[in-house]
């Protein structure tokens, strides 16, 4: 994948004339981030297409509104999959969003809020 992690000139641009909201809105979404990916986990592992789709959804459009195109994407497959009524082939989905999501919260963490004042 040739996206960034985050791609962060679209996730500051986005924000507007709502900059200072991104330090407490970021700290919630690396709060929420763990649960959001132990729901679909726990889809895979129960093999319950239908709770994967619903997991993968709704952590998909949050991915997508901060600009993580490369985690949305996985997610969005993983969505897929539970729309198709399947789990087969997500256990190899989910280890890599797994890591994009890793790369991501290392990403996260590393924004300059600075930019959140301008």
């Amino acid at each position: 994948m040739n996206e960034p992690i985050l791609d962060t000139q679209k996730f500051w641009e986005n924000f507007g004339d709502l900059k200072h909201l991104v330090p407490s809105l970021m700290a919630s979404f690396e709060k929420q981030c763990p649960g959001s990916l132990a729901r679909i986990e726990a889809a895979v592992q129960a093999k319950d297409a239908n709770a994967l789709r619903s997991a993968a959804h709704a952590f998909k459009g949050v991915l997508f509104q901060i600009f993580a195109t490369r985690s949305g994407l996985l997610a969005e497959e993983l969505e897929l999959l539970g729309r198709k009524g399947t789990t087969e082939g997500a256990e190899e989905i989910c280890r890599r969003l797994s890591g994009e999501v890793a790369l991501l919260l290392k990403a996260v963490s590393e924004l300059d809020y600075s930019r959140a004042a301008a």
